[in-house]
């Protein structure tokens, strides 16, 4: 077909001009901003961290994540309702390789209503040798049924591979 547009590339235009998918893609690189892959986060902790503020060198207020701010007003104030529909609306969708799930099962946070980010397995936290076994770490292996002796027992490097497995692989206990 000399001559002619590329269907394919049609396509693909038709896709980056679709409002979900913007949405989505604005909605993952806000919450990469405050939090950490595996993190978790709820709702309140979003609205919370939107509110806050601080003055500049000219002592004018601004806010610490203006684009979560963003994300989270609707006509003029914070709206935590509709943000926590936005994550739900967008739950488990991927985007270049990035997805936003809710903790449950053996990925459970002490709050129920609590999500975290999922990053590509490559740019997943544990490259390298690791030296330390975090706060959030420890809490991600007790809601895989670690008890708090389990976790003062494994080495840093036991967690890191707990942690990088799969959520449906069947984890026991040390």
């Amino acid at each position: 077909m000399a001559g002619e547009a590329d269907p394919l590339g049609e396509m693909k235009s038709a896709r980056a001009l679709d409002p979900t998918t913007e949405e989505l893609r604005r909605l993952i690189a806000t919450l990469k901003k405050c939090f950490a892959p595996e993190e978790f986060f709820t709702v309140a902790e979003c609205a919370r961290l939107a509110e806050e503020a601080q003055v500049t060198t000219f002592g004018r207020p601004e806010y610490k994540h203006p684009d979560l701010h963003k994300e989270m007003v609707s006509h003029g104030k914070i709206d935590a309702i509709a943000f926590g529909f936005k994550l739900k609306r967008h739950r488990d969708r991927v985007l270049d390789g990035w997805s936003v799930r809710v903790a449950s099962g053996k990925r459970k946070a002490k709050n129920p209503n609590s999500y975290y980010l999922e990053a590509p397995r490559a740019e997943q936290p544990g490259s390298g040798i690791p030296f330390m076994i975090t706060a959030a770490m420890k809490e991600r292996l007790r809601a895989c049924g670690y008890s708090d002796d389990d976790i003062r027992n494994m080495s840093p490097q036991q967690a890191h591979e707990i942690l990088a497995r799969p959520p449906a692989e069947d984890r026991e206990v040390m």
